[in-house]
This record gives structure tokens, C-alpha cells and sequence, in this order.
């Protein structure tokens, strides 16, 4: 074969390489590290929606006292469990810190709601009732909307230390909008029985 064929046939070989090259890198590439977050992601939600649930069956409970101690121990679990799958360090009285100042800067009408439905509670009768449909609602939409926020912080590399409550109400207020509703199928498994004495105890300002 002439030195010039061979020559031209390399050449047409080599371009032909190169231009195969650059279309596959042209194709998207999942990287381990972005299947094992995303893998991270689906299970802190699975955690989020239970955690919705819950809180809803435990503003169900009558007591008007207790279940606020009950929905805070929910929270707190469920920021526990969340900070176990992205492997944050997990320090009780920081949290029960940054949870209070963010779900105390709500919007003033979602607080008098709540305020309003737990004083329902100390009304024997009609009142109770009332406050069920209103507590419930709250307090689901409430640990969503801490859920989500939480887990979008932990996603972007944050931890408890680097979380800042104030930065973050706007977007506790846009969660709570959009918070889907409890439904009672999400909530069997829920009861107030899982959260434990002790973790109950931890949300009483005594604990602190």
C-alpha cells in the first residue's frame, strides 16, 4: 500500500476517534456521588411524610398541653432521623433551638390559628371539636414544611451550625401553603405511642 494511502487512512481514523469522543462527551453522566444523594433525598422524605403524619395524629390528642410537647417531639425525631442520612451531627438543645425560631416567625395568621385552636382544647364539648379540625392541619403542615426545608440545608452541604432560622421563614411560609394534607391511610402506622416518655420529655422547657 502507498505511504500517502496509509497516511490519509490513519488520518480519517484518527478524526473519526476524536469526533466520537466528543459526542459521548456530550452525554449526560450520573456520577456516584449524584445517585447516592439523590438516594439520600428520597429516603430523608419518606422520613418527612411520616413524620406529617404523625404530627397530625398527635394533634388529635384532647390534652391541650400535650400535644404540643407531642408535636415538637415529632419534629425533633424526625430532624434526628433526617440528620442520621446525611451524617450531621445531631445536638438536642441546638435543634430544639433553631426548630423554635423557625416555626415561631410563621405568618401571624397561621400562629393565631394554631393559638386559637389549642385554647378550643380547654372548651369541654363543641370546642374540642373545633379544634380538631383545626390543630391537625397545623401541625402537619408545620413539620412539612421544617421537613423540606431541612432536607434541602442538609442537600446543599449545610448542617445545624451553618442553619440560619431568619433566611429561612419565607420559604417555611411557601411550604406551608403548598403542604399536602394528612390523610388518614398516611397515618395508621402513625400513633403517639412511637414517640417515647423520654422523647417527649425533651421537648418540655425543662428539659432545656
Amino acid at each position: 500500500m502507498p505511504v500517502d494511502e496509509l497516511t490519509s487512512n490513519t488520518d480519517r481514523s484518527n478524526k473519526h476517534d476524536v469526533s466520537l469522543m466528543e459526542s459521548k462527551s456530550l452525554l449526560p453522566i450520573e456520577t456516584g456521588e449524584e445517585h447516592i444523594s439523590m438516594d439520600k433525598q428520597a429516603e430523608a422524605l419518606k422520613i418527612v411524610n411520616y413524620h406529617v403524619g404523625a404530627s397530625a395524629v398527635v394533634g388529635c390528642v384532647p390534652a391541650p398541653v400535650i400535644d404540643m410537647i407531642g408535636i415538637t417531639a415529632v419534629q425533633l425525631n424526625m430532624l434526628r432521623k433526617i440528620s442520621e442520612i446525611y451524617e450531621v451531627p445531631f445536638t438536642r438543645n441546638i435543634v430544639k433551638s433553631l426548630l423554635s425560631a423557625l416555626v415561631g416567625g410563621v405568618a401571624p395568621t397561621k400562629a393565631a390559628a394554631g393559638a386559637a385552636g389549642l385554647a378550643l382544647k380547654f372548651i369541654p364539648g363543641a370546642g374540642t371539636v373545633v379544634a380538631l379540625a383545626t390543630v391537625p392541619a397545623l401541625a402537619s403542615a408545620t413539620t412539612y414544611a421544617v421537613g423540606r426545608i431541612f432536607v434541602e440545608h442538609f442537600e446543599s452541604q449545610g448542617t445545624f451550625l451553618t442553619f440560619r432560622p431568619i433566611a429561612a421563614r419565607e420559604k417555611m411560609h411557601e411550604y406551608m401553603d403548598t403542604a399536602p394534607a394528612a390523610r388518614a391511610d398516611a397515618t395508621e402506622e402513625a400513633t403517639v405511642a412511637e414517640f417515647t416518655e423520654a422523647e417527649a420529655a425533651e421537648a418540655t422547657p425543662a428539659s432545656a
